[in-house]
C-alpha cells in the first residue's frame, strides 16, 4: 500500500497543479478532456474496489472523491486503487461548515487530503440547508457575509498547497462571481453543474459564457440522466459549445440525476454519447 506521507512529500514537491497539467495536457493534445464520475453516481461510494473495478471497465480515466480525504486510511485505499487499475482522481469532494469554530481548520486538512490524491480540484458544496440561495433564486447576502471571510482566511493554505477550492450551488454568474470577486484568489473559483442551473430558472449556455474565467470544473449532468436525451439542459448541443467557448480544459465529471438503475449502463451509454460531440472533435 502506498504509504501516504511519502506520496505527500513527493506529490508537493511537484505540485497537485504540474500533476493536472501534464493530464490534461496529454489529453488535449489528442483534442480530447478526461472523463470521470462523481462516485455517488454509481451507488458504489462506499464500496471501493467495485467503484473502481466499473470506472476502468467502462473506460472513464478518473473519479471524483466523496470519502473523507482527512481521513488518511480514506486517503490511502484510495491511492492503492488508483495504482491498481490506473485511474486518476478528478477532485474531493465535501461539505463546508463554514459557521463552526473548527471549519476552517477541517477544510485545511481536507486540502491535504486533496493534494495527496494527486488533484488540485476540492468541490464545496452548497445544497440543502447550505443553500446561498434565496427563494427569489438570489443570493442570500447575509450568508455570503459569513461565508466569504472564511474563505478568506482559507485561500492562503490553498495556494501554498496549489488546491483550487470550488464553490458548487444553485446561484446565477452574477452571483457566483460576487463571490468569488469577494475572496479574491484564484485558488476560490466555481464548481459548476449544467443540469442545477437551468433547474434554478436560468440558462447554461448563457450562464457558462459569462463565467469565462471563474469555472475550474464541471458537472455533466441533466433531468433524466440520459445526455443524449434530455429535457434538461434544454439545448444540450448549445451548452456544449458554451462549454467550448470559454476554453475550458479541465475533467468532465458524469453526475446522475438522482439513483439510476443500472450503474454500467448509465456511464457507458453517456460516454459514448459525449465521446461523439464537439469536445473530441
Amino acid at each position: 500500500m502506498t504509504n501516504r506521507r511519502n506520496f505527500i512529500k513527493s506529490t508537493a514537491k511537484i505540485g497537485a497543479g504540474f500533476y493536472l497539467a501534464s493530464l490534461l495536457s496529454a489529453f488535449k493534445g489528442k483534442g480530447n478532456y478526461p472523463i470521470g464520475v462523481f462516485d455517488i453516481s454509481t451507488g458504489l461510494q462506499k464500496n471501493i474496489p467495485e467503484l473502481f473495478d466499473l470506472c476502468k471497465k467502462v473506460g472513464l480515466d478518473g473519479i471524483q472523491f466523496t470519502g473523507n480525504v482527512r481521513d488518511s486510511r480514506v486517503v490511502d485505499e484510495y491511492l492503492s486503487h488508483m495504482k491498481r487499475t490506473g485511474l486518476k482522481a478528478a477532485a474531493s469532494c465535501l461539505a463546508f461548515d463554514y459557521e463552526s469554530p473548527d471549519g476552517v481548520a477541517n477544510l485545511c486538512k481536507s486540502i491535504d487530503g486533496t493534494l495527496a490524491l494527486g488533484t488540485d480540484t476540492m468541490l464545496i458544496a452548497f445544497f440543502g440547508d447550505r443553500t446561498l440561495k434565496m427563494e427569489n433564486r438570489y443570493l442570500d447576502k447575509d450568508k455570503a457575509k459569513l461565508l466569504i471571510p472564511a474563505l478568506k482566511e482559507v485561500v492562503p493554505y490553498a495556494k501554498e498547497k496549489n488546491v483550487c477550492i470550488c464553490m458548487e450551488g444553485e446561484l446565477c454568474a452574477d452571483d457566483n462571481k460576487y463571490i468569488v470577486d469577494a475572496v479574491g484568489s484564484e485558488f476560490f473559483k466555481i464548481y459548476y453543474d449544467i443540469k442545477n442551473i437551468e433547474a434554478c430558472g436560468f440558462s447554461a449556455p448563457a450562464d457558462i459564457r459569462a463565467l469565462k474565467g471563474y469555472i475550474k470544473q464541471l458537472h455533466l449532468k441533466c433531468a433524466g440522466d440520459k445526455l443524449y436525451d434530455t429535457p434538461m439542459p434544454k439545448n444540450m448541443d448549445e451548452t456544449i459549445q458554451a462549454i467550448l467557448d470559454i476554453d475550458y480544459d479541465n475533467w468532465l465529471v458524469f453526475e446522475s440525476d438522482g439513483k439510476v438503475p443500472n450503474a454500467e449502463e448509465y456511464l457507458a451509454k453517456n460516454l459514448e454519447y459525449v465521446r461523439n460531440t464537439k469536445f473530441f472533435k
